[in-house]
Formats: structure tokens, sequence, C-alpha cells
């Protein structure tokens, strides 16, 4: 039942949106209705993700607390691919304009490791599906 009231109030975001600047249960309360609202529209979803770590930057406060807030909104929101390398993209952006360090440099690197070993596989599937599939079309052209 919570989960109905919070959405009903949906409307009232704004006025939660000036609370969440100070109150990390209403920025979490703010990025689950934000959530909801978007209903797997990723570009929407996409939008609100960025506004809240916007905000969440803007709030400052503890590094330690920021980083757990921010991995709970990064899991709460979870963006298809292509929309979570631009998220990342503008974090980095954001961290450099604000001077802030909020992922490790392990972090980056397991990140960057983990696009080029899926850049790779993607590459090789792509290759072995498409001389597959001219195999295929060259017997077909040549039994016919």
């Amino acid at each position: 039942m919570l989960s109905g009231h919070l959405y009903r109030c949906s409307s009232q975001h704004f006025t939660l949106r000036s609370i969440a600047s100070q109150n990390p249960f209403a920025l979490l309360t703010l990025a689950h209705l934000r959530t909801q609202r978007a209903r797997h529209a990723a570009d929407r979803l996409y939008a609100a993700k960025r506004q809240l770590t916007e905000l969440l930057y803007q709030r400052g406060g503890h590094k330690e607390r920021t980083i757990v807030m921010f991995k709970v909104i990064n899991w709460m929101m979870a963006l298809p691919e292509p929309h979570q390398r631009r998220y990342w993209r503008d974090v980095l952006k954001l961290e450099k304009e604000r001077n802030m360090e909020w992922i490790s440099p392990p972090e980056q690197s397991f990140i960057d490791e983990g696009w080029q070993k899926g850049l790779k596989k993607g590459l090789k599937e792509g290759w072995e599906q498409g001389l597959e599939q001219g195999l295929e079309q060259g017997l077909k052209r040549g039994l016919q």
C-alpha cells in the first residue's frame, strides 16, 4: 500500500524535490516515484536519473553517504546499456565540473575494462554471425 500512496503523492514531486535536496530519504523516495512514472520508457528514466544525480551532487554532504546514495539510485533506476553509457559520460562530466570524484579510479578502470570486453565480445559474435549468414546465402545461391 505504501507504493500506491507514494504514487498518488507523485503530483507533489516538485515539493518533494525541494525536500530531497536536504533529506536523503526524500531523495530515494523521489527516485522511486520517478522510476514508477517512467514506466520502462528509457529516455524518461535516463532524464530522471540524470536529474536526481545532479540533485545528489548539489546537496553535497559526506562522501561515503553520497556514494551509497549514488549506488542505490543507480541500482533502482537501471537503464538499458546505451542509455547507461550516456549516463556514465554525464556523471564523469559532472564530476569534472564540480571537482568531485565519486567513482574511484579502480571502479572506473573496472567499468572501462568491462566496456572493452563487451565491445570485443560483441564484435566477435557479430563477425561470426555475419560469416555464418554469408556462407548460408552463398550456399543457397550456389544450389539454385
